[in-house]
Parts: C-alpha cells; structure tokens; sequence
C-alpha cells in the first residue's frame, strides 16, 4: 500500500510538470501569434521607410548631377567672357591704337607728297613763293644803300634769309622724295603716290571702323555672358539650396533607414527562426517530449537507483572505529551557553582564537604561531594559528577569569559547548568548530581512505584530541552533547560537532523513501554506536544568499570536510 501511495505521488507531480510544459509551449505560441500582426504592420512601415529613404538617396544624386552640370557650363561661359574679354582688351590697347597710328602716319605722307608736289612744281617754273614780299637784286640793294643804308643791310638780310630757306626746301624736297620713293622709284609720278596714298588711307579707315564695330560686338556678347552668367549663379544657388534640404531630410532617412533595415533584420531572422522551430517542432515533438520526461525523470531514477540498490549495499560494509573500546579515558560534558567564562588555573595554559576572547586580564596574553608545530600546516589550514596564549605563571595560586564569545555578526546564534577529557584516546572534532583548548591535549590525525562508508560522509580524514585537557568548541542553534551506553543513534552528518573515537561510525538509508525522492531530506544518516559521547548542533550556518557564493562555499566545504576540517 505504501509503495502505490509512493507510484500515485510521483504520477501526480509528473502529470503537473507536463501540464505545466505544454500550457507554457501553447501560451508562448499563442502570443507569438498575437504580436505577429502587429509586428509585420511595423515591418512594412519600416520598409516604406527605408524606400523613402532611397528616393531621398537618388533625389541626392539627381541633384548632384545637376549641380555639376552646372557648374560645367558656368565655367564654360566664365572661359567664353574670359576669351571675348581678352579680345576686346586686345582691340580696344592693341589694334586701334595701331590702326590709329598707322593713320597718322599716312595723314604724314600725304602732307609730305604734297609738299613734294609743290616744291618740284616750283622749282620747274623758277618761281618764288608768294608770300615773299621783299625784292633781292643788286639794282634794288644799291639803290636803297644809296637811300637808308639800314634798311638796306635789313633788305639783305631778308634776301639771304629767304635764299637759304629756297636751298633748304629744295634739298628736303629731294631727301622726302629719296625716302618716299626710294631710290629705284625716282622717276614714278608723284600724283600715282598720292593716289596710292589716299586708298591705304580709306582702307586703314574702314579696318579701323571694323575694328571699333567688334569691341562693339564683343561688348554686347560680354553683356549677354553676363546676363546669363548671372542666371547660371541663381540657379546654381536654387540647386544648392534644394541640395542642402535634401541632405537634411536623407540625414534623418538615412538614420532611420539603418533602425529599419536592423529591426527588417531582426524580424526576418525572427521569422526564418520561428518557422525552422516549428518545423523541427512538428517533425521532433515527440522526441523533445521524450526528451523532457527523460530530463524530468532523470534526478528521480538516480535517487531511486541509490535509495534500493547503492545503499543496502553499502549498509553491509564494515563500520569506522578509530579507537578500540576498551581503551580507558573519561570524558564529560557541560551545558552549552552563549558565553563561556574560563577560569584558567595556576600552572595551566589556555590557547584560544583572537576573535573568541572578550574580557581578560592585562599582561596575561600572548601570541603562539601555530596550536601544533608537527601539524602546522594542519593548524594553518584550520584557522589554528596567531592563537591568543593566556597562561597563568602567577605564584598567589589564583585563577585567571576569561570570557569567551562570538564577536562576528552571527554571534546571537551561537553556542560555547565546554568538554574535559581526562587521558582520552581520541575525540574526533571538526577543527572550524574548535575555538579554545588548553595546552595538554594533543592533535592527531586518522586517514581511512578504504572504507566506504568515509567516502559516503565525504570524510576521509579524521582529526582529534587525545589526552587530558578542555576544549571548547562552537555551534549554531543550539548544542546538544549526548552519551551512549550501547544503544545506537542516528543523525545527519554535517550537524556533528564532535564525536568519541571508541564508537563505530557508519552511514544507512534512510526509512522513508519518498521525501527523499523529492529532494527534502538526504539520502544517508550517520549512526553511532557504542559507549561514549558525541555533540551534535542544531542548524548549520549559511555563509551569503548569493547562489554563486553558496555554490563556491559548498564547494570549499565539501572538499574541506573531505580531509577533515
């Protein structure tokens, strides 16, 4: 009847696990489903963005080309006024001022061919010129000496004056008509050269007014370059402009093209993964809830397989006795208390940690490095160093009081347990628990590696005291020793203090089976048997609620009680 109660229990909290998992399988696909609709709204409008975004895009560079065709033709017509400009500054301080000078030059020689014209026509008639009024003949100049001879030395002045400016003109005449003419064109009529003379006039003139009518032209053409250059700059600025806005508008497109394009990301990768699950759902639904039995069921079938088949059989192995019965040795406990006083008496010792000492006397303390020299790394690892030394060397005979207490944050928890030993073979004790002993107890050490039942506790190394002395040791919750005559008793194992050497130890099963099936109570007690005494506390101290600090901790207490501590 108990084991079908056992079969309907563990059915029942299988049943609710399944339940439980398909309700949550159901209700994660349902709102999946729910927020879909929503989702691919949101994906659309996000790909409507992101088009937005690139007809922004090409706006930019529409606009872009435009503006560098613009650019192009400002240019060529910058180089087209460039060219004209030149040109005209070319005419206007070049070619006219030749023209003109060119002119000039024949306005010369016009003058000097008809200077030629008359001077020739004179000296071929003997004339004179008519503006001469005064008459030079030997007769004349006699005739007025004879009169006024002043004004006949004026006469001759006036007639030679006259005479050489004759000579003058008839040798300028000849040099003008030797360069005019040259040498070979001495002979060639003066009225043909001033007829020639007179065309390359006309036509320096005409070149000179078709030169003046393009520095007109080219004026115009420079005033329409500038109209349109003008133009050209104002749509050049309008492109600009509109460039400029585009850009702003592609600034904040562009950024919230790239947010969409990741959510589209996201969302598609979403959905490829969504439809790959649950077409592996459809195809491996079965195998995944095998899968979730087995991993459900997996810690139970452990459990089950050491509850019935492991722990009878290490119930047939040999128990641990570290001593043997009949060695003698007493051993008493006292009542626990929160707070210890200690009487040290004359001639005795006591070694105590540094943190457990509250009140005592002055220049009674000193420090002692390690509790055991052959043990120290022992001592060491069990926090059994810098120990406060209190001896009382006083000749008077009187105690010395001192008073022993928890100083940490735990202390309202705590309790001092008080043991005398008196030439015990050995009280096996977990050193961490150890807070004070005296100084004529010594420090052992067991290793029982081949007994099953020390790798059952996770123990396989045992520490004790042996000899006559005091210990005193801590707990938490309270502290309870017990004494057995014979009989056997049974308790968890991590809540042992100490125990007497002289008993046999052993690990067995649990009787019932189903709270350890679900994980309340451990597996394994420890039992002890025989004559002697053990102390066991209350509840065991938790060191942090943070899982990775009690999983570190747990895992340094395992492998110290492993050898131990």
């Amino acid at each position: 009847m108990k084991l079908l109660v056992d079969i309907a229990l563990l059915a029942g909290r299988f049943g609710l696990f399944l339940a439980a998992g398909i309700i949550l399988l159901f209700s994660v696909d349902f709102l999946w489903h729910a927020a879909g609709g929503g989702a691919a709204e949101r994906v659309q409008q996000a790909r409507e963005r992101i088009q937005r975004a690139e007809g922004h895009r090409n706006d930019e560079i529409r606009l872009l080309g435009e503006q560098a065709a613009l650019d192009a033709e400002l240019q060529g017509q910058r180089n087209t006024a460039e060219t004209v400009q030149r040109e005209r500054d070319l005419l206007a301080t070049v070619t006219l001022p030749l023209t003109d000078l060119a002119l000039e030059n024949q306005r010369i020689r016009i003058d000097l061919l008809k200077a030629t014209m008359t001077a020739e026509a004179m000296h071929r008639s003997g004339a004179t010129d008519p503006r001469r009024t005064t008459e030079c003949g030997l007769p004349a100049f006699a005739q007025g000496l004879w009169n006024d001879p002043r004004a006949a030395s004026a006469q001759l002045v006036t007639c030679l004056t006259d005479h050489i400016t004759d000579q003058v003109t008839r040798d300028v005449s000849a040099r003008v008509r030797a360069q005019v003419l040259g040498a070979a064109a001495a002979e060639v009529d003066t009225a043909e050269l001033l007829a020639e003379a007179y065309r390359t006039q006309t036509k320096l003139t005409e070149r000179r007014d078709a030169d003046a009518a393009r520095v007109a032209d080219a004026a115009l053409i420079l005033d329409e370059l500038a109209q349109d250059l003008q133009a050209l700059r104002a749509q050049h600025a309008e492109t600009a402009a509109e460039l400029s806005r585009v850009r702003e508008q592609l600034g904040a497109a562009e950024t919230a093209r790239v947010r969409d394009q990741m959510v589209v990301a996201v969302w598609d990768f979403t959905a490829e993964l969504t439809a790959d699950v649950r077409a592996h759902w459809q195809r491996r639904w079965r195998q995944l809830l095998l899968l979730l039995l087995a991993i459900w069921a997996t810690p139970y079938a452990w459990r089950t397989l050491q509850y019935w088949v492991l722990a009878p059989l290490l119930a047939r192995a040999a128990p641990i006795r570290l001593r043997e019965p009949a060695d003698d040795g007493t051993i008493h406990a006292h009542q626990a208390h929160r707070v210890a006083p200690v009487d040290v008496a004359p001639g005795q010792t006591l070694l105590v940690r540094a943190s457990h000492v509250r009140q005592v006397e002055r220049d009674v303390s000193t420090t002692r490095l390690f509790y055991s020299k052959r043990f120290a790394f022992l001592s060491y690892v069990a926090d059994l160093f810098l120990l406060t030394e209190i001896a009382n060397d006083r000749p008077g005979g009187e105690p010395i009081r001192v008073t022993l207490a928890d100083a940490s944050d735990a202390s309202a928890d705590t309790y001092i347990l008080r043991i005398d030993l008196d030439d015990h073979p050995g009280l096996v004790i977990s050193p961490r628990h150890l807070i004070a002993v005296t100084d004529g107890l010594e420090l052992q050490s067991d290793w029982r590696p081949g007994h099953l039942h020390a790798w059952a506790r996770g123990q396989v190394r045992f520490i004790s005291l042996k000899g006559t002395g005091s210990l005193w040791l801590q707990g938490f919750g309270d502290v309870h020793p017990e004494t057995l005559t014979g009989r056997e008793s049974h308790q968890a194992g991590p809540a042992y203090l100490c125990f007497d050497g002289r008993l046999q130890t052993r690990s067995l099963r649990r009787e019932t089976f189903v709270p350890y099936l679900l994980g309340r109570v451990p597996l394994l007690e420890v039992s002890m048997k025989g004559h002697g005494l053990y102390a066991w506390q209350k509840s065991i101290h938790a060191t942090g609620t943070n899982p990775v600090t009690r999983a570190w901790n747990a895992f340094w207490s395992a492998l110290g009680r492993l050898v131990g501590f």
